[in-house]
């Protein structure tokens, strides 16, 4: 098949960086004034490599787990939910109404199966960062079965490598016994020890699958672990963690001790003080568990295997963002790219200054929540899912810089209380400075770093999801459907239209399961970030590449099918580069109607 003449779209580089029923609401359960252990950001010393990974069994026990996974079927939606809306005023009366295309959505997503009778919409306006979350269902959703574990486990040593055997329940003590790989989890197994395989999605073809339909859907970055315990055990004594979670059991039975009030301070747990609820989770069961909620967690007399899919909201609340804008505050001249590749945005309470703003989330709870989250449900969609600054609704960026504002604002109010935290120094690009004059810095936020903070938010979603194995964990989208389209219309031979494939009628659509980033990197320069690769773009093909390829702007397609004819300065000025966009998967060409 012939191609559009030249690649314009010049690669510079990979980024290495009961069936149908579900239960909504809280179950009912005994609840008790309970003192907890401190709340760690990592259950133990290899913090970093835990915090992305899950835990399995021993082939010679993956017998004993007999309940298969029932596959499923789902799609990723690109576009907003129906019948949202974003406020421009006080009075709310300016209402910016989503666009929602029902064709995109072919089939039940991911999501939609987990929750199932809660309606998307009410999980993230009433329960996502709010509480947890129980979804009952007879069978597992996710096609991953311990057989298929086994397989990979003792066929690869580098995936062996990736299992953790974790401490006794009883003793807390190391295991200390065989010396051979497979003989250890076998034997710890017998033991009493729980055991978590790391990073499953980097071993497990569903793994990645479930990972990559969980990302595209909510735009924040997912780590997948699996955990096996035996019967009268426990994973980790009880703890909170710096990242939400879904919880997906898979076989067997586990019961979970959920303490609502947060532990932002990490009190240890003499002082810590809080209201537990308990709840068995079996069969195909979904929880849904905030960051920084106390839960403990042990089997009973029988065998329990369960995904623990990490969502990694942490870096997208108020207090990561403040603590980004600290950084900019002191290194005015600091690039996104620049500002990454320090690694500092982070929130995983491992420098004081993480620590000292989850301290402050005690006092301001805004601060542990994503921006204009109480404004939308979709306000996660608009802040990571975004092409670029162009393709946000109308007054989002104003929202946004007055919510700053308001949170800066009753931060130091309620600092001025805390005679401790107001004092504090904290410690920004080497230089040590007293945190309430850093933080009455950015009280009155330009709309210069408002928009830096955004794109640090689309690109580091970006990458850092894919950071490990970012060619296997966001790969090029398929272009198939698209070649196929192209073969029918007689396309294979020389293209005809000037040199293109596509003709001014050609009907294209923004793919799904694509995750896309446009960033200004010089006047005639720009920088598109698709999926693992990136490519360089002409600065005067801007407006074509936010009207394919944007979802939430008023001047995009939102994510819905456009004519080839339709783009910013018409087909013959953006021909080829409607054509690189298909071959690059960013776009699949439509069937024509026979």
């Amino acid at each position: 098949m012939a191609s559009a003449s030249g690649s314009l779209l010049f690669e510079i580089h990979a980024n290495s960086g009961k069936t149908a029923s579900s239960s909504s609401g809280q179950p009912a359960g005994a609840t008790a004034s309970a003192s907890a252990p401190s709340c760690s950001s990592r259950p133990s010393s290899s913090s970093r490599q835990r915090r992305r990974l899950g835990r399995l069994p021993s082939k010679c026990h993956v017998a004993a787990l007999t309940a298969l996974l029932v596959s499923a079927n789902w799609v990723a939606v690109g576009a907003i939910e129906e019948g949202t809306c974003l406020s421009s005023d006080t009075d709310g009366s300016s209402c910016l109404q989503a666009q929602f295309d029902n064709s995109s959505k072919t089939s039940q997503s991911i999501l939609d199966q987990w929750l199932g009778d809660i309606p998307r919409s009410t999980f993230f306006a009433q329960r996502f960062e709010r509480t947890w979350s129980l979804h009952r269902h007879d069978k597992p959703l996710v096609p991953i079965d311990l057989e298929h574990v086994a397989e990979w486990l003792y066929a690869s040593k580098e995936a062996a490598k990736a299992v953790e055997i974790l401490p006794h329940p009883k003793n807390r003590r190391e295991y200390r016994g065989k010396a051979g790989l497979l003989s250890r989890f076998e034997d710890a197994f017998l033991k009493g020890h729980s055991m978590v395989i790391n990073s499953l999605h980097l071993w497990s073809e569903p793994a990645i699958r479930v990972a990559r339909a969980l990302f595209y859907e909510i735009g924040l970055p997912v780590d997948v672990y699996m955990y096996l315990t035996p019967p009268f055990s426990e994973s980790y004594g009880q703890h909170c963690d710096v990242m939400d979670a879904f919880m997906v059991q898979l076989a067997g039975s586990k019961t979970w001790v959920l303490c609502e009030e947060r532990n932002y301070r990490s009190a240890p747990s003499e002082e810590y003080k809080g209201t537990c609820q308990e709840v068995t989770l079996k069969g195909g069961d979904v929880m849904y568990v905030p960051f920084q909620m106390m839960h403990y967690v042990k089997t009973e007399d029988e065998v329990s295997a369960h995904l623990t899919i990490n969502v990694e909201r942490q870096y997208y609340v108020w207090a990561s963002f403040l603590l980004a804008a600290l950084h900019k505050k002191m290194k005015p001249d600091i690039e996104v790219t620049a500002f990454l590749e320090a690694d500092v945005f982070t929130m995983e309470v491992e420098r004081d200054a993480e620590q000292y703003f989850h301290e402050l989330m005690h006092l301001n709870e805004k601060l542990a929540r994503l921006p204009l989250s109480d404004e939308s449900p979709d306000a996660r969609k608009w802040l990571t899912m975004a092409l670029g600054g162009k393709d946000l609704p109308p007054g989002y960026v104003e929202q946004v810089q007055k919510e700053m504002g308001a949170i800066v604002a009753r931060t130091l109010e309620a600092l001025s209380l805390e005679p401790k935290l107001k004092t504090r120094q904290l410690q920004i690009w080497g230089k040590r400075s007293p945190a309430k004059e850093l933080l009455a810095a950015v009280a009155e936020p330009s709309t210069e770093l408002v928009n830096w903070l955004l794109e640090v938010a689309r690109l580091h979603s970006l990458v850092h999801f894919s950071r490990d194995r970012p060619k296997r964990v966001l790969p090029k989208a398929d272009i198939f459907q698209s070649l196929s389209e192209l073969r029918r219309s007689g396309k294979e031979g020389n293209p005809s239209s000037g040199g293109s494939l596509l003709n001014p009628d050609s009907q294209l659509v923004r793919k799904s399961n694509i995750k896309a980033v446009l960033r200004q990197v010089s006047p005639q320069k720009m920088q598109l970030n698709l999926n693992s690769q990136a490519f360089e773009i002409p600065t005067e093909q801007e407006d074509l590449m936010y009207f394919a390829l944007g979802l939430f702007g008023p001047e995009t397609s939102m994510g819905k099918p456009f004519k080839a004819a339709d783009v910013p300065n018409g087909f013959e000025a953006g021909k080829q580069f409607l054509d690189q966009l298909v071959l690059k998967g960013a776009l699949e060409l439509l069937p024509t109607k026979r």
